[in-house]
């Protein structure tokens, strides 16, 4: 094919970047991994120049069991979190195929609406487990089910042809490559069609470094690093931390055993003793475990950097471990993808964000969003504005997303308020999302974020879900920890976490609004909360599974008031 593109452009494609790596430094560390036997043979190693040769033969293998493709067709793999969906990835890109990526914990339901919207035709699955093809009703599809080999075969792939990939940046920049989908926790997944733009933005970070100097961005800790990531490769940051962060940051990524990615204290010792890690990324849930931990909290304490992804971190403990290593939260979202951040001069400020100039935005005041009757502590919503000549610009994700294109503005419905950084300049403080700002039938708007993190601090808590939109009071969900219901009943346990948690959320919260004992409720061993792989409680399919003990909530309520109300 004939190039306009330079060869640093081309660079920008992932599988190119790839390409190069094999080329320029075959030996160096892609990726490593616990094996068999790991604990008694230590973790395996992949080269650059293994890494493509596994590519290049899945990249053959699928033409011979698919054919060529030619319209950029849809294909989806679910397996063990392992490292083949390092190698499928690339492949399908090299064929002329985009990766559809289903969550791990998709229901039936939501991956059926996937497909179809997807126009997917093949769904592959790791051959050793047929599990997805009955649980996920793939058996009842039209889809074409084809097995995929084995974590060996790829890596038996030693002198492996060359698969060629030709495209410039200029001929491929637009080309969808991978598929990834909401959670679903407020509805059903949506799919985000992401191009090689979209995940190309990740090759602007060292620019950006430049542009920022002295001050720095918050991924300059990364840069070049060993990073232990415990987010797993059914979803965005999973594949991030795994092919794109050793591709465009040249760092080297260390995984968990398959399925083992909510890494327990003992794990994490094992894996800490057997690789040379220097920083981690994980969700909150992850790294809250390992700091309550006697025998994790000092090797938390002595990496380099944490980045925690997925939600919010729990402040006391973040304030505690920003005294000794760098905390960074790397926010994103599917649709508009990663965002680049200015370094907190202040280190106190590791939950804050200042966004790079270079992707315009702005912070809008949404009125109704505080608590004060006067609005003065209303909060601002994050937008980003399209770039004035209209074209998507390596700076901002967002505006290579295809959902986006007839549009000037995103709004992120992410809410923030101001805080003040050493020297004067503002950054801004991550609250919660319009979806989190519930209405009362009484018009009383109150935060179910701002409940739910103070709920949570409570030492029996696990999960905790508070809603009661056009209710005339709140409702509280708990799940408790495991363990926490030993040696007391149920009551007993109610009446201790709504005493010490729900009636301190009562004091903090809008003053007119008072959550009652009667909507407080536990969750039943037989009915766990589902969550998402990155531990968010999926809010449609909680309530659902409690409709019934909502009613006889609010049931309770009414007998014991008389009208459902609760004075202040």
């Amino acid at each position: 094919m004939g190039s306009t593109s330079s060869e640093a452009e081309n660079a920008r494609l992932l599988v190119r970047a790839i390409d190069n790596k094999a080329k320029l430094i075959p030996n160096h560390t892609f990726l490593r991994f616990p094996g068999e036997d790991w604990e008694v043979n230590g973790y395996s190693t992949i080269t650059w120049r293994q890494y493509v040769d596994g590519i290049n033969k899945v990249a053959h293998w699928l033409d011979d069991q698919l054919g060529k493709s030619v319209n950029n067709e849809t294909v989806a793999y679910m397996g063990p979190n392992d490292v083949r969906y390092t190698f499928v990835w690339p492949a399908l890109n090299k064929t002329n195929r985009k990766f559809l990526v289903p969550d791990g914990r998709i229901t039936k339901a939501g991956l059926s609406n996937l497909l179809k919207a997807t126009d997917c035709k093949v769904w592959m699955y790791a051959q050793e487990d047929i599990s997805s093809i009955e649980e996920l009703g793939i058996s009842e599809s039209c889809l074409k089910r084809q097995p995929f080999p084995s974590l060996d075969w790829c890596l038996s792939a030693d002198g492996t042809p060359d698969y060629p990939y030709e495209k410039t940046w200029e001929e491929a920049k637009f080309d969808e490559i991978i598929i990834i989908h909401t959670s679903g926790t407020t509805g059903m997944p949506k799919p985000i069609f992401t191009n090689n733009g979209y995940w190309a933005c990740q090759t602007a970070a060292d620019i950006m470094s430049r542009m920022a100097w002295p001050q720095g961005t918050i991924l300059d800790t990364q840069f070049g690093r060993t990073m232990l990531t415990t987010c797993p490769p059914k979803w965005g940051a999973g594949v991030a931390t795994m092919v794109t962060a050793p591709a465009f940051w040249d760092c080297v990524a260390v995984i968990p055993p398959p399925d083992e990615f909510s890494v327990s204290p003992g794990l994490f010792t094992k894996i800490m003793r057997l690789n040379k890690i220097q920083g981690l990324w994980a969700p909150p849930q992850t790294i809250v475990g390992l700091y309550k931990d006697p025998t994790t909290k000092s090797l938390l304490e002595n990496l380099d950097s944490i980045v925690f992804v997925g939600a919010s971190l729990d402040k006391a403990i973040g304030d505690e471990l920003s005294k000794h290593t760098k905390l960074l939260s790397y926010i994103s979202s599917t649709e508009t993808g990663a965002r680049f951040i200015l370094a907190p001069r202040d280190r106190k400020l590791w939950d804050t964000f200042e966004y790079a100039p270079q992707a315009p935005h702005r912070f809008i005041k949404r009125e109704g969003t505080g608590d004060a009757a006067d609005g003065s502590d209303d909060l601002y919503e994050l937008v980003f504005d399209r770039p004035a000549d209209g074209k998507p610009t390596l700076f901002c994700s967002a505006w290579w997303n295809p959902m986006y294109k007839d549009v000037d503005v995103v709004e992120t419905r992410e809410l923030y308020s101001p805080v003040q950084d050493l020297g004067g300049g503002t950054r801004w403080e991550f609250k919660s999302r319009t979806d989190d700002l519930l209405k009362l039938n009484w018009l009383a708007k109150f935060n179910a974020k701002h409940i739910e993190s103070m709920v949570l601090r409570h030492a029996d808590v696990n999960h905790v879900l508070v809603g009661g939109e056009g209710r005339p009071v709140p409702f509280v969900i708990v799940e408790p920890k495991s363990n926490a219901r030993e040696g007391k009943s149920a009551d007993a346990l109610l009446n201790e976490i709504y005493d010490e948690a729900v009636v301190q959320a009562n004091k903090a919260d809008v003053g007119e609004i008072r959550i009652p004992r009667e909507t407080v409720l536990l969750t039943k061993p037989e009915k766990p909360f589902k969550v998402s792989l990155k531990q968010l409680v999926v809010r449609r399919e909680v309530e659902k599974d409690y409709s019934e003990e909502i009613e006889e909530a609010y049931a309770r309520l009414k007998n014991a008031t008389g009208n459902g109300v609760v004075e202040g």
